[in-house]
This record gives C-alpha cells, sequence and structure tokens, in this order.
C-alpha cells in the first residue's frame, strides 16, 4: 500500500534529492513500504535547527510489534555477518544516501 500525505512544511533539502523516491510518508517494515493504520503522522526535526524536515507514518501498536519482529528476523543474519560485510552493507548504504541528495 502507498499514501502520500501533503505536507505544510518541507526543509529545503528534500528539493534537492535526486531520487524524489525517497520523499514517502510511510513505515519501512521487513522489506516493504507500508502506510500507518491511521492517516495520522509525526514530524521528523533537524536537531541542529529545529525545523521540519520529513514527515514519517505514526504505526500502530500491531505495526509496531511486525516491525519488532521483522527485526529480530533479521538480527541472526546480520550478527553471523563477519565486519568487513557489515562494512561493505553500510558503506554502500551511505553512498546510496549521498548520491540521492
Amino acid at each position: 500500500m502507498s499514501a502520500h500525505f501533503a505536507r505544510p512544511h518541507r526543509h529545503e533539502a528534500l528539493d534537492r534529492l535526486a531520487d524524489r523516491r525517497l520523499l514517502r510518508d510511510l513505515g519501512y517494515i521487513g522489506g516493504h513500504w507500508t502506510a500507518g493504520d491511521s492517516a495520522a503522522s509525526f514530524a521528523v526535526t533537524d536537531p541542529a535547527t529545529g525545523a521540519t524536515v520529513a514527515f514519517v507514518a505514526a504505526l500502530g501498536a500491531s505495526q509496531t510489534a511486525e516491525a519488532v519482529d521483522a527485526a529480530a528476523r533479521a538480527l541472526p543474519a546480520w550478527r553471523s555477518a563477519l565486519p568487513q560485510e557489515r562494512s561493505r552493507i553500510l558503506r554502500k548504504w551511505f553512498e546510496l544516501i549521498v548520491a540521492a541528495k
């Protein structure tokens, strides 16, 4: 399920993103984007300025439990990966974030 909610506040850095698909008012659970049980969301703020930079879905109790379960299922594979492999994955993630700026 996908959803988009118009928001009155947007950080100017978000307007410069190369990949607009990164702008989501959704939660990410078990490898999938999901809307909250309700249309509720909450603001993410820049701690340095206090400016609102984005909004994310306010997930309910069942979705929170689903996210915790998904993380618990993913942990054994992550834990068993060698530090070099975890480093490679995190560096790739960093590169993708920088490329999307």
